[in-house]
């Protein structure tokens, strides 16, 4: 698979990106994709998952089903296949500095792995209509994590998972 770096921004003085281009190529070079993933790095920390839907930015859209739980959860990464450009996008978050360390090894350990086996899955041709995104999120004590995936404003599926950082 091929990886394009579409954007990195610079970022205020307590915010790091807890992982750069050379990790995510590292980790997704065996995907056995044609498209290309794009990946770009935001220049504010994840919103809060579970309440609006994550591709809504000027007009928040909500979320049809339940999903409350999942509110102390801020995103960290973010997949979304476009089927306008045909190709998956990766979206990494920038955390405080003193929390970097901790997110990272989260990334690495779980958070690329997830990313990876949802771009890799066999799907039918029904499943790339509409909005599709998955995100993974973290609680502030990186604790637990969650994994929300949604179509359009549904929500498809969601798991939250305790989390050892140790």
């Amino acid at each position: 698979m091929e990886i394009i770096l579409s954007r990195k921004p610079g970022l205020t003085n307590n915010l790091k990106f807890p992982i750069g281009f050379e990790i995510v190529d590292d980790n997704f070079k065996d995907v056995g994709s044609e498209q290309t993933l794009n990946l770009n790095f935001s220049n504010e920390v994840g919103n809060r998952i579970g309440h609006f839907a994550p591709y809504s930015f000027g007009d928040l859209i909500k979320l049809k089903n339940d999903s409350k739980e999942l509110l102390e959860f801020r995103q960290i990464l973010t997949v979304n296949f476009s089927v306008r450009e045909r190709n998956w996008n990766l979206r990494i978050y920038p955390c405080e500095i003193e929390m970097a360390p901790k997110i990272k090894n989260f990334i690495l350990k779980t958070g690329l792995s997830i990313c990876k086996n949802w771009v890799n899955l066999k799907r039918n041709e029904t499943w790339f209509e509409g909005q599709r995104f998955m995100q993974v999120g973290i609680n502030d004590n990186v604790t637990k994590y969650c994994v929300l995936e949604t179509q359009n404003e549904y929500i498809i599926q969601k798991q939250v998972e305790n989390y050892n950082c140790g």
